[in-house]
C-alpha cells in the first residue's frame, strides 16, 4: 500500500508543510539506492520510499542520479511524520 501514495494530493501538502529545520541535505553517491540512504540515516532499509517521497521523485523505482542533492528527513521527527501518514489513511 505505501507505493499507492505517490502522485496523491494529500502526500505533497505534507510534505509542503514539513518546516526545513528538520531536514538535512544528503549528496547522492554514485552507489546508493534509495535503500542503502534509507539504512543510512534510519538504520533501517524499510524506509526506503520515504525519501524519495519527500524529495518528489516521480519514479522512486530509478536509482537516484550521482551528485544530486537531496533532502533527508532528520530520525527524530519520522515518529511525527509518520503519525500524519496514518491519519491520511495513506499507511
Amino acid at each position: 500500500k505505501v507505493t499507492e501514495f505517490y502522485g496523491d494530493n494529500r502526500v505533497s501538502l505534507l510534505v509542503d508543510e514539513i518546516d526545513p529545520v528538520y531536514f538535512l541535505s544528503h549528496e547522492v553517491d554514485y552507489s546508493e539506492w534509495w535503500d542503502t540512504i534509507s539504512y543510512k540515516y534510519y538504520q533501517t532499509a524499510q524506509l526506503w520510499w520515504l525519501t524519495p517521497e519527500i524529495n518528489k521523485i516521480e519514479n522512486p523505482f530509478e536509482a537516484p542520479e550521482e551528485g544530486t542533492i537531496i533532502k533527508v528527513l532528520l530520525k527524530d521527527y519520522i515518529y511525527n511524520y509518520l503519525s500524519e501518514y496514518v491519519k491520511l489513511g495513506v499507511v
